[in-house]
């Protein structure tokens, strides 16, 4: 659909949405209800993993189908890439939740000197595991499609915001860039894996000379480098993070734009 009279700076005649903050997180009506629903399927199931897995969609939603919106743009390459950086969001933030909401569950249950479980967790912590291997895959296939289009990204919490008012290119404030901190955690995650394995590895050629040490040295050199690979190629995507919104979305320079609403 053309819309010739947009601006792409106004898409309502409502407030701006504004940057995260504690106050409105926890008066967020659809995070209760993602609790209340978690806990019900919790009492239903008796299992603590499915229960948190429902109330963490939460965290991840506005990011999935802003995955799937961002695959409209007219522009191939740009589109798959802010969509890859969206499911990359998303599995970050659900694995996130996972983990928080397991560290209360615990807490609590030490609190009111309720026996813990550990094997209760086992499902919910491999969300966590999950939610941070995908959400290294996608942000590293995201890194690799912007660098081989040269392509600067940007995305900020008003790109949710868009999707749901359908305006495109998204009215985007400049606020602050979300690619960003997606990259510096898959890093971060992928360096902690690789000092993981060479301190696993210095412990088993140290302390246990035995058999099978030649297939652990073969074992680490192999996952070493598949972990490596992707952090090397997130390092040299950092030049390609946009400053601004604009460079990123270089249709909002154009005032006469003709501004195409994805279907």
């Amino acid at each position: 659909m053309i819309r010739d009279d947009a601006d792409p700076t106004e898409f309502s005649d409502e407030e701006p949405e504004t940057d995260w903050s504690p106050l409105g997180w926890v008066w967020d009506s659809s995070l209760w209800v993602f609790i209340t629903l978690g806990f019900v399927v919790f009492e239903l199931t008796s299992n603590v993993a499915l229960g948190i897995a429902v109330t963490c969609f939460k965290f991840g939603g506005p990011d999935l189908l802003s995955a799937l919106w961002a695959r409209s743009d007219p522009f191939q390459p740009r589109g798959s890439a802010v969509s890859y950086f969206c499911l990359a969001r998303a599995a970050f933030r659900i694995g996130g939740a996972a983990l928080l909401l397991c560290c209360l569950i615990v807490l609590a249950d030490a609190l009111f000197r309720v026996p813990i479980h550990v094997d209760k967790f086992i499902g919910a912590m491999s969300l966590v595991f999950v939610g941070a291997m995908l959400g290294t895959a996608f942000a590293t296939v995201a890194a690799v499609i912007a660098r081989s289009h040269r392509v600067p990204l940007w995305i900020d919490e008003q790109f949710h915001q868009s999707r749901r008012y359908g305006t495109f290119p998204p009215a985007l404030l400049g606020t602050s860039n979300r690619v960003r901190w997606v990259v510096n955690l898959a890093i971060v995650l992928l360096t902690l894996a690789d000092v993981l394995i060479v301190g696993s590895v210095t412990y088993q050629v140290l302390f246990n000379r035995g058999p099978g040490l030649q297939e652990v040295l073969i074992a680490g050199t192999v996952w070493g480098v598949l972990l490596t690979l992707p952090a090397w190629q997130l390092f040299r995507f950092a030049r390609y993070i946009a400053r601004t919104p604009a460079e990123c979305w270089w249709e909002l320079l154009n005032d006469e734009i003709e501004l195409i609403q994805p279907q």
